[in-house]
């Protein structure tokens, strides 16, 4: 596509970068409101066949293999269909366990055997992320299986409320959006520091993530821009650590 002076591709030109998936959203959303009118989401029992289901698109991810370990990404207007259909398994299975079991599922209940079973799955995965038939499932079966272990672990440590980490969840969407900017500019602020690169990169979480947090508390929780990613809130009467104790 062609606008103006510039040329367009609309599956391939970068146009959202770190937002992608984001967009990603946008056309999972859509693609469920279609099939909520048409009648044809999917059930809690029939959701297993999503999990098989991711291995599809899995098998043409990358051009090639060679050093490549996870699902491909896809930064233009048009999504490309095999990652749209890779992460609509993993979005439709969570509108089926919800329609099935609500709030109170007991998904990834079995953590303690998932958890290990997912770093094996991983080792496994990248020791043979050459071979593209083993890729195909390895590293699909690890990320379903490390998404189990997480919700049933977090469920099993924050099974009540908690006011700090409610606080976190909250201030990570305005991260998310926001952070590439100040990391980019750490970034050239210790480039030529002669320390490790894995030092840098510790510092560089040390500093942005207080900016962040910062930001957020002062410049958007309460704000517009705050109700538009997390809905209204209300300033407390005391601080969400103080709650927290």
């Amino acid at each position: 596509m062609r606008v103006g002076a510039w040329s367009i591709h609309l599956v391939e030109t970068n146009v959202f970068d770190h937002l992608w998936f984001l967009w990603f959203l946008c056309w999972l959303v859509a693609i469920f409101s279609l099939l909520a009118v048409t009648g044809l989401l999917p059930s809690g029992r029939g959701r297993v066949w999503l999990v098989a289901a991711s291995c599809l698109p899995y098998a043409v991810m990358g051009m090639s293999l060679d050093g490549f370990y996870g699902p491909d990404t896809s930064y233009g207007i048009l999504p490309k269909p095999h990652v749209l259909g890779y992460y609509a398994c993993f979005y439709f299975f969570g509108v089926a366990t919800f329609a099935a079991e609500g709030i109170d599922t007991r998904l990834g209940r079995h953590w303690k055997f998932l958890l290990p079973a997912a770093v094996a799955l991983l080792v496994a995965g990248l020791t043979t992320m050459n071979d593209r038939t083993l890729a195909t499932v390895l590293q699909p079966a690890y990320a379903w299986t490390m998404s189990l272990a997480l919700i049933g672990l977090f469920h099993r440590l924050f099974a009540v409320p908690h006011p700090a980490m409610t606080w976190l969840a909250d201030a990570s969407y305005w991260m998310y959006l926001v952070h590439v900017p100040l990391v980019m500019a750490a970034q050239l602020l210790i480039r030529q520091w002669p320390v490790l690169a894995e030092v840098k990169f510790v510092l560089i979480i040390a500093l942005v993530t207080p900016l962040l947090l910062a930001s957020y508390r002062w410049c958007v929780r309460y704000t517009a821009i705050g109700s538009l990613l997390n809905g209204p809130r209300e300033f407390p009467t005391v601080s969400p650590v103080r709650q927290a104790r």
